[in-house]
């Protein structure tokens, strides 16, 4: 008890190692008795970027950016590009991947090959396209992008990612999608696009306002969440801050077995939300606002004296405030700071 008060005051953990350890399977007995681990975060091998001498994986399907593996009779989702940056491969392999795994009935799991789970869009495809003015092309990969993320929210199947190190941007977006995460608790995850002077547009926009479910606090914490960068320091802040499912594991290395032992069924989506009356000018604190964020916040509030508001329609908006805003100096400048 005492470990558990000191991790919870040092660490501003919302529970403790042994407090974990309770509400894991079988009360976390398994876990401490365990001397062997016979799941791996995945590292490149022959033929499988899960391997090890106990485990066994086939790959399914494949291309130059995620896999789709066979482990332990599990189906696995492996994201496998640098810093596992999402891309138009990643995007069409997890649509494949989804239909694949509702055609066999099977849940799938979405693991990073390395210890962070995505750092979101692939940059340089972005700066190229605006540099070329070729902005059909952005609009395509978010399409592309949408289109993926709703195929992981309405799968007839249970989507279960697992989290660790980075969520952010199109990672995070991910997690939102997912009908539950099982997370590290160094978990870093958020809605940064802010950044880089775009948008959430592979549908994090769309779901800050469809989580809110008409509640005005929690509405006013989301779009903070956007105009501020909030990023999370545990996985239980992210949980609490991005109203996200999910179960804690102190230890990386059973983040997939855990995933592997607990069932899950797909949760209950909302196409439409109905909108609280606010007035962002004076609910929000934003004499530090700047130019950007000023926009935006104009952005929202146009959203909000909607009143009500489909998926869809959120989904057109958000993809066309990207557009717009890409083709700003601003966010060119800012994007040629990180590549």
């Amino acid at each position: 008890a005492n470990i558990d008060l000191a991790m919870k005051l040092g660490y501003s953990l919302k529970y403790g190692p042994f407090e974990l350890l309770d509400k894991m399977p079988g009360g976390g007995d398994k876990w401490l008795k365990s001397k062997n681990v016979d799941i791996k975060i995945p590292d490149y091998k022959k033929t499988s970027s899960i391997d090890n001498t106990k485990l066994v994986s086939e790959i399914i399907l494949t291309n130059n950016s995620a896999e789709l593996q066979l482990v332990k009779d599990n189906y696995v989702f492996v994201i496998k590009s640098k810093m596992n940056a999402l891309d138009n491969d990643v995007f069409n392999l997890i649509i494949e991947a989804t239909h694949y795994c509702e055609n066999k009935n099977r849940e799938m799991y979405i693991l990073p090959l390395d210890n962070n789970f995505s750092a979101g869009a692939n940059l340089n495809y972005f700066k190229e396209s605006i540099v070329n003015k070729d902005f059909k092309r952005i609009e395509d990969f978010l399409q592309l992008g949408q289109k993926a993320m709703l195929c992981l929210k309405y799968s007839k199947i249970p989507v279960i990612s697992c989290a660790m190190g980075l969520a952010l941007g199109g990672g995070c977006e991910i997690l939102l999608h997912s009908d539950c995460v099982i997370a590290h608790q160094n978990l870093n995850g958020g809605l940064v696009e802010l950044g880089v002077g775009l948008i959430p547009a592979w549908g994090g926009t769309k779901e800050m306002f469809i989580r809110s479910n008409g509640d005005k606090k929690r509405l006013l914490q989301n779009l903070k969440n956007i105009l501020l960068q909030n990023k999370t320091t545990s996985a239980d802040y992210f949980a609490l801050d991005y109203s996200v499912q999910l179960d804690v594991n102190m230890n990386k290395k059973f983040i997939l077995e855990q995933a592997f032992r607990t069932k899950f069924t797909n949760y209950s989506k909302d196409t439409r939300v109905n909108l609280p009356y606010i007035n962002l000018m004076t609910e929000l604190e934003h004499a530090k606002f700047d130019e950007l964020q000023m926009d935006v916040l104009d952005f929202f509030q146009k959203i909000i004296d909607k009143k009500s508001i489909t998926e869809q329609e959120l989904l057109d908006l958000e993809r066309e405030k990207f557009l717009q805003l890409s083709s700003t100096t601003l966010a060119l400048e800012m994007i040629s700071r990180f590549v």
